[in-house]
């Protein structure tokens, strides 16, 4: 099959969705935004579904933006860098920030819910559906580690399925994936 079927990042989902070579991905409205300017009638078709739920109840992944200011910063410039955080971080400039995404990062604050922030396109809606379950990337773990966070930024439970999707042997797959984490072990 094409490469893209089995692809774990958002381009090459992107890709083989708009190009009709699938007809489904976990994607946000990546899709589907430049559908309705390129391809009106695929993105008519579409429709956004919230995850199926498991045995552990249903959970979306939530995205923790982060900027900070680095700890050399100092002086004048602290200040200033102090200033403009607290100032895009409001609640009214964040909110205009998540309101432009059209449900592409969602906030995980509940004073969010009833704020004017959601995206106004009805094939979109359902991220206010998906906030209410959104979690971060190792929600679970009593401390949050710098092995999970690496995890995730090198995506490789994304890796372990594509794998086990395209070459039909999990265990192979599965082995390859903890070897990575084994690596990343180092790092952490």
């Amino acid at each position: 099959g094409d490469p893209g079927e089995i692809g774990y990042d958002d381009g090459a989902n992107n890709a083989a969705f708009l190009a009709s070579e699938i007809s489904m991905t976990a994607n946000v409205n990546t899709i589907y935004l430049p559908a309705k300017e390129t391809n009106p009638e695929l993105a008519d078709a579409m429709n956004h579904a919230l995850p199926p739920q498991g045995p552990g109840g249903r959970f979306g992944y939530g995205q923790l933006p982060w900027w900070g200011i680095l700890n050399h910063t100092t002086g004048a410039e602290l200040d200033a860098a102090t200033a403009y955080m607290q100032a895009f971080l409001s609640m009214k400039n964040f909110g205009a920030f998540y309101k432009a995404g059209q449900g592409y990062i969602l906030p995980l604050l509940p004073n969010y819910a009833d704020e004017p922030i959601w995206p106004d396109d009805p094939k979109l809606a359902i991220a206010r559906d998906m906030f209410q379950i959104a979690l971060p990337a190792g929600y679970a773990l009593p401390n949050q580690t710098k092995l999970a966070a690496l995890i995730q930024d090198k995506v490789l439970i994304g890796k372990l399925f594509s794998q086990a999707c395209s070459t039909g042997d999990a265990r192979g797959a599965l082995d390859t994936v903890l070897k990575d984490i084994e690596d990343l072990e180092l790092l952490a």
